[in-house]
């Protein structure tokens, strides 16, 4: 069962990667850069990841009313927008999309290999009232982080903003 649980869920974009804790950020805050990613994980009170967040009856009937259809599109979305990036407990980060009157979050947690990446330990739409924030996440037109140059093309320039 363990081999099932660090697998990785696909996003609705059809690959692994939801999302990008960048360099300029993660310097800033004094941890390293990656992807994020959603493994298959638990269930329960000490579990994580898709399966963690899947089996509560009463977040998923919460991320539906958001207009959410699964775990995997909250997850996708959040990954792709949040705006802060919080302290969470024990090395933690909590990842801060402000939408529709709540903070919907991501609590991801490094893990090493090769790549290393962050994986998303549960996703929770709340307020977020005393967090401390650790760095602001500027985004360009509403959506995606303004690229890294180093990771851009040679002639790119900045995209309008992508409409749902």
């Amino acid at each position: 069962m363990a081999e099932i649980a660090i697998n990785f869920m696909k996003c609705p974009a059809g690959h692994i990667d939801f999302g990008l804790i960048e360099r300029i950020h993660a310097e800033a805050i004094g941890v390293e850069e990656g992807p994020i990613r959603l493994q298959v994980g638990y269930k329960g009170n000490t579990g994580f990841g898709y399966l963690h967040v899947q089996e509560k009856w009463e977040r998923m009937r919460q991320l539906e009313g958001l207009g959410f259809k699964d775990a995997e599109s909250y997850c996708s979305q959040v990954a792709k927008n949040y705006t802060r990036i919080c302290a969470g407990k024990d090395g933690r980060l909590v990842l801060v999309w402000p939408n529709q009157e709540f903070d919907l979050t991501l609590v991801v947690e490094r893990k090493e290999g090769d790549p290393a990446y962050w994986t998303i330990v549960t996703a929770i739409p709340k307020r977020v009232e005393r967090s401390q924030v650790l760095q602001e996440v500027a985004r360009t037109g509403g959506r995606e982080p303004s690229p890294d140059i180093a990771k851009r093309p040679r002639f790119a320039t900045l995209s309008l903003p992508k409409k749902f």
